[in-house]
């Protein structure tokens, strides 16, 4: 699994109506990576830095 997929490739751009299935898939990848990474981070921040307000 590339849990850093999202953050070593810039975000392609969002599938229209014509895109390939390469296209798509692409997307996919690239939008599941950056969900992932993201929960990955937020699990291992602590709250207390996290809802930090300035």
């Amino acid at each position: 699994m590339d849990i850093d997929y999202a953050t070593r490739k810039d975000e392609p751009p969002t599938p229209a109506a014509i895109s390939s299935q390469a296209e798509i898939a692409l997307y996919e990848r690239w939008e599941r990576s950056n969900r992932l990474s993201m929960m990955f981070t937020k699990t291992k921040i602590y709250d207390s830095i996290r809802n930090w307000k300035t």
